[in-house]
């Protein structure tokens, strides 16, 4: 089965200003159990965040794997994309 990445944002690193590209994929249900998974992906980086967040239900595990990844987003140097180049103004951090 193919992954579906149902959401994907750029970035770019403060620090580096390495390009770093976010995705988060369809939940999917787990093959040992009733739970479901959602898979985030996070290249670009110096060490690759790639890790499966699993809930009750797809719903659940879409909105753990969203909370992980904000989570993860406040504790790095990571600028978005669309404020720095569309808008030419300083992000908001």
């Amino acid at each position: 089965m193919t992954d579906i990445v149902v959401a994907e944002r750029r970035f770019r690193d403060s620090n580096s200003g390495a390009s770093v590209t976010a995705r988060i994929f369809a939940p999917r249900p787990s093959e040992d159990s009733s739970e479901w998974s959602c898979r985030i992906d996070i290249q670009g980086l110096a060490a690759p965040f790639d890790k499966s967040i699993f809930g009750v239900d797809s719903f659940q595990a879409l909105e753990l794997a969203t909370t992980c990844f904000a989570r993860f987003w406040n504790g790095t140097r990571l600028v978005w994309l669309f404020w720095t180049v569309r808008r030419g103004i300083a992000p908001c951090r």
